[in-house]
């Protein structure tokens, strides 16, 4: 395994990680990002990455083990057979950025190219003022396991509109689910919140 991260400059970094197989001489599964957050104004943030997994595991549910060779779920001809389903080729966009004073934009999306369906989408708002904090965000997304070994259940993924107002100085968050997923989706994220307090 390899993890990289180069500081082009105080804004910009480029992250990334590969894992070679020695076995079949190529890379097993990798991930590159870039970073975009100025250190002078840490509430704009843009992300742009991919990732990728090229294993050849699948799991075998006749054993209930995981066996070397093949990625697809199921056998051919199974009605829930599905070709390269360990294989995973994704994008993920990501941006917080202020468009006038006191407002943002704030948007995701992640995309699995592999089976041609979209992970996470996200769009919303935020005001920001000296006293509280209220974002809006419209949420689109697929609880998926990577690693699962069932067929997932909900191909067509969650709807919700979220809501989080933000009490600053007592401590008040109404809406901790919206920072969890923007916490977890948006690199950067975390240092924009505390760089605000």
């Amino acid at each position: 395994a390899l993890v990289y991260n180069y500081y082009f400059n105080r804004d910009w970094r480029f992250n990334s990680d590969f894992n070679w197989d020695p076995d079949s001489h190529s890379t097993r599964s990798g991930s590159a990002m870039f970073h975009y957050q100025p250190e002078d104004n840490p509430n704009k943030v843009v992300n742009l990455g991919y990732r990728y997994r090229n294993d050849t595991i699948a799991f075998d549910s006749t054993t209930g083990t995981w066996k070397v060779g093949g990625g697809d779920y199921g056998t051919p001809g199974d009605p829930n057979y599905i070709k390269d389903y360990y294989k995973i080729q994704q994008h993920d966009f990501s941006v917080i950025w202020p468009i006038v004073p006191q407002w943002s934009v704030i948007a995701r999306w992640q995309h699995d190219y592999n089976r041609n369906r979209t992970l996470e989408a996200m769009g919303g708002f935020e005001y920001d003022n000296c006293c509280w904090k209220l974002r809006l965000i419209n949420r689109y997304w697929i609880d998926y396991d990577d690693f699962s070994q069932a067929l997932p259940q909900n191909e067509k993924g969650d709807h919700g509109i979220f809501l989080q107002i933000v009490l600053k100085g007592l401590g008040g968050v109404v809406g901790n689910k919206v920072e969890s997923f923007l916490d977890q989706g948006i690199q950067g994220y975390r240092e924009r919140e505390d760089q605000a307090y």
